[in-house]
């Protein structure tokens, strides 16, 4: 970014803003991993040379990040289980994965969802519970992953709950678990009928309770005013990351004409971020708007109560599909959806109207609530194995020595035994001084003693012999010793331009 662009976005100060992050997930994070098992990561693997170049992209994105966000479409318990059981989606649990992100990047994670706004919950209480109903099914299936998707799928996927018929949890029968062949054992079943319905319970209440409006402009608006309650009233960037053009066309479309209803010391900069799943393999990254906000923060109570004043309003779609982009959908026309729109503002522009008349209504920096950081999650100064995400860029350097080992046997296993390569140079030296004593006597004595003569072609033979294989046993060190390394950083992440 040029610096003059840079200078426009500082605060009265001169201070550089704060930078928070909201990530998409499906088809944008989801590159940064691996097939991570016990997170029920398992479908669609990705090359280790693309996941190497999306960790570098987004700990470079995330590295001076005063909190990361939940920007995924899967802002309830519906949505997590849905997109986890779809066999199909090359993600699954992705709160899982979040925490590990947080953790592998030493960033703080901030869980709240929209579930626990609608629901009047305690921030991240959805994050946590999903998390935990997780675990509980992941131990309960002997944390085979494989299984734990087929008994997620086969009670949320339309298609399975359509052909078993099971539209509430009443519909849930031990005949019925049968019927979904999960290979329960028998004295099992009395607690496989507990856990199914209680995810039934979780997916059915969140469908049925968390309106989804048009896009991602709920979600973003609400991070957004987060933020910037976090910010201390200093100028901050929200960086919003996604690998679908339509949201960031849909964002910079709908706060520009309402700049009011982002704080005024907030710029939304949306990303195009996706991972190249062909060669290179490298994360495609662009930056594609920029769009300074002019309102007022308000205070969670009051930003909570706008968005649901806005779902009763605004004609809503069922959560748990694919959201819509503020386009037609569902047979309704242009002149709806921008109805829709207008709706969705002047709700918003009433409520943030009203709040500053109201006690409480203005975010107060110099009283924090006491449950201010609830829902943020800050990342383990020493997180075992389990809880980060492994090293890609040291997954390639394995995968390029292997490869150079098979090309160099012999120095290969020298590297392997440093002992037996000390030892044939070692004695080289003395074999090569007795070989020389040798051939000096034989040519004193050489008309005399027969005997000598014979030593003298030993001795030779050995000089012959020796050198060459010391010298082979040098170069070949040598050469592991100055084997090709990757480097610290893939090439830069390649460009695609946004039209």
């Amino acid at each position: 970014m040029k610096s003059e662009q840079k200078q426009a976005h500082t605060d009265i100060q001169g201070n550089e803003p704060l930078i928070f992050v909201g990530l998409d997930f499906d088809g944008c994070l989801s590159s940064f991993f691996l097939a991570d098992q016990n997170a029920l990561y398992t479908y669609d693997k990705i090359s280790t040379e693309a996941a190497a170049s999306a960790q570098i992209a987004f700990k470079q994105a995330t590295k001076n990040a005063k909190g990361i966000y939940v920007s995924t479409l899967r802002q309830t318990a519906f949505d997590e289980y849905l997109r986890a059981g779809m066999p199909s989606h090359d993600s699954s649990a992705s709160y899982l994965l979040f925490k590990k992100f947080a953790n592998t990047v030493g960033r703080p994670l901030i869980t709240t969802v929209l579930q626990d706004v609608y629901e009047n919950k305690k921030p991240g209480s959805t994050f946590e519970e999903t998390i935990d109903s997780f675990k509980e099914l992941l131990s309960f299936m002997n944390n085979d992953p494989k299984k734990t998707r087929a008994f997620i799928t086969k009670l949320t996927n339309p298609q399975h709950t359509k052909y078993h018929k099971i539209n509430t949890v009443d519909d849930i029968t031990p005949e019925k678990l049968d019927s979904l062949k999960l290979g329960i054992d028998t004295d099992k079943k009395d607690e496989a009928l507990r856990l199914a319905k209680k995810l039934h319970t979780e997916y059915e209440s969140s469908k049925n309770n968390v309106p989804c409006l048009a896009s991602k402009i709920d979600i973003v608006y609400f991070q957004m005013q987060d933020a910037a309650r976090r910010s201390g009233n200093q100028a901050f960037e929200f960086h919003f990351y996604d690998d679908s053009n339509d949201y960031h066309e849909d964002l910079h479309t709908f706060f520009s004409q309402y700049p009011n209803l982002m704080p005024s010391n907030c710029t939304l900069v949306t990303q195009y971020a996706r991972c190249d799943r062909s060669a290179p393999y490298h994360l495609l990254v662009e930056e594609v708007n920029r769009t300074q906000g002019a309102g007022i923060i308000l205070s969670l109570e009051a930003s909570s109560e706008a968005l649901r004043k806005a779902s009763e309003a605004v004609h809503l779609h069922p959560a748990g599909n694919d959201r819509p982009r503020m386009k037609p959908v569902n047979g309704a026309n242009e002149e709806d959806v921008e109805q829709g729109k207008l709706k969705l503002a002047k709700t918003l522009k009433e409520h943030h109207a009203a709040a500053t008349l109201e006690n409480g209504g203005i975010f107060d920096f110099k009283n924090l609530p006491e449950d201010f950081n609830h829902g943020v999650i800050m990342p383990k100064e020493n997180p075992s194995e389990n809880e980060i995400i492994p090293d890609a860029m040291a997954m390639l350097n394995e995968e390029k020595q292997i490869a150079w080992d098979k090309q160099h046997p012999y120095s290969a296993w020298l590297g392997r035994n440093t002992t037996a390569f000390k030892w044939a140079v070692g004695l080289s030296v003395p074999t090569l001084a007795i070989a020389s004593t040798f051939t000096a006597l034989g040519a004193t004595v050489l008309a005399s003693n027969p005997l000598m003569i014979l030593g003298a072609v030993v001795a030779a033979l050995a000089l012959l012999a020796v050198v060459p294989t010391a010298t082979f046993l040098a170069q070949s060190k040598c050469r592991l010793t100055h084997r090709p390394k990757m480097p610290d950083s893939l090439p830069g992440p390649s460009r695609k331009k946004i039209s």
